[in-house]
């Protein structure tokens, strides 16, 4: 059976990462609450992958313009490059399962 491995979906990007990613890029601009509500992880979990993501300048925080104590969660020009790129793979590895 062919599996999906990191890194023949993107070196350095773990699973978690990409799911972030993926669900990011479905519901932007987001609050990382309601990231960890969305993908049934805890506040901590969340905030684990969220600042891997920044770091890697992949995802961006910035003020919520309607309350400038929150924080919405987009992706950068580069992380939004990358979870195309990865989420092709992906579809195109299940694919190949399924013939």
């Amino acid at each position: 059976m062919v599996g999906v491995g990191r890194e023949e979906l993107a070196p350095g990007l773990s699973i978690g990462d990409w799911r972030t990613l993926y669900a990011l890029a479905r519901s932007e601009p987001v609050m990382a609450k309601w990231l960890s509500v969305e993908m049934g992880r805890t506040q901590q979990q969340t905030a684990h992958f969220v600042k891997r993501l920044v770091r890697a300048r992949l995802v961006r925080q910035a003020p919520d313009p309607r309350d400038s104590r929150r924080k919405l969660l987009t992706l950068t020009d580069e992380g939004r490059r990358l979870e195309h790129l990865v989420t092709d793979r992906a579809r195109t590895a299940l694919a190949r399962l399924l013939r």
